[in-house]
């Protein structure tokens, strides 16, 4: 395609895929070299303009530099005049919803989503084949059309955040039922609880909760053993079994949550123990044993069915908050702040 600036013919991909203002009521077919030189060609502390004579939009910076990237990307050997200020370390933000962050590079625009996974691969320890990047609710996958994804072209910007679920495991239409075990030991001094609950929604509309007190949710579709006490031992028990064969057809996510019953934290419990397993092979689990993450924290969302496209899929969470059985509210708030995150 021809340059309408310079007259030449170009690659589509030496042309931005955006305008350098929201507002513009042009198409982008001025090429990259004639928009940053035109860009350039401002004295300093004035406000540039777009392009295009006919329009007098100013320029939006964030997007100037992101031509610069995806020129230099092409062209290496282009520098910027001093004119225009480059970030020497553009990068995108990573982020667990468990809150850890890490920061990537990004410097081209060619960068795909299956090179910032092994970035991530690299820096978490976490296999590729676990990893689901969320960006503004859409799942961002490795390819497209039996293509790359780049991430500019899924209007990913340096420094915007990239949100990252863990995918545990993708349940089988033929697999139905699951557990949630959680064993724990009494506190050296007094007496406590910790409190294993499932949480119900239908998107991000509560639904209700299987805990001690409310032990089935639509009939047993998910239900809760109860609170076992061993009082010789000072252990406790308790296990959630999901059905999801009969699980209400509007229903999309099941959060598992601990959570202490007095202590404002579940730190002084006593090797406290998850098993999250496939009802048929007790030996598979589904979701590792994350109650370390909790820390001072009075409760913790270790885990959630999610049902997407149709599947139900195990995602890891390890979000603390506040919250227990006889107040879920805050518990309510994490969990739908970890679904607007993602969806």
């Amino acid at each position: 395609m021809e340059c309408l600036k310079c007259r030449k013919k170009k690659l589509s991909k030496e042309f931005p895929s955006f305008t350098l203002n929201e507002d513009c009521d042009h198409a982008p077919l001025h090429c990259l070299r004639c928009v940053t030189a035109h860009a350039e060609s401002f004295a300093k502390e004035t406000k540039r303009k777009c392009s295009f004579t006919s329009c007098d939009k100013e320029i939006d910076e964030s997007k100037l530099r992101m031509c610069y990237i995806e020129l230099d990307a092409l062209f290496p050997e282009v520098h910027p005049s001093s004119s225009v200020t480059i970030p020497d370390a553009a990068h995108l933000i990573i982020k667990r919803l468990d809150g850890v962050t890490i920061n990537i590079p990004y410097q081209h625009a060619l960068l795909t989503v299956h090179q910032v996974k092994c970035e991530i691969e690299k820096q978490m320890k976490l296999d590729i084949k676990k990893q689901c990047l969320v960006f503004k609710g859409q799942e961002i996958k490795d390819s497209l059309q039996g293509k790359p994804n780049i991430l500019s072209e899924c209007g990913v910007r340096p420094g915007d955040t990239i949100f990252l679920m863990i995918l545990l495991y993708a349940i089988p239409p033929n697999l139905t039922k699951v557990v949630f075990e959680l064993f724990f030991g009494w506190p050296d001094a007094g007496k406590d609880y910790l409190d294993a609950s499932a949480l119900i929604f239908s998107n991000k509309e509560y639904q209700g909760v299987a805990d001690y007190k409310s032990l089935g949710f639509a009939g047993k579709a998910v239900y809760h053993s109860g609170d076992r006490q061993d009082r010789v031992r000072k252990e406790g028990k308790h296990r959630i079994k999901v059905d999801l064969s009969i699980l209400p057809e509007e229903i999309t996510h099941i959060f598992f949550t601990l959570s202490s019953y007095k202590s404002p934290d579940i730190s002084h419990f006593k090797k406290p123990t998850l098993r999250f397993f496939d009802e048929s092979k007790p030996d598979k689990m589904l979701c590792p044993d994350q109650i370390k993450k909790a820390g001072k924290s009075q409760a913790i969302v270790m885990c959630s069915l999610t049902k997407m496209f149709d599947q139900w899929y195990v995602h890891d969470n390890g979000a603390t908050s506040k919250g227990n059985v006889k107040d879920y509210e805050p518990l309510k708030t994490t969990i739908i702040a970890i679904m607007d995150s993602t969806v």
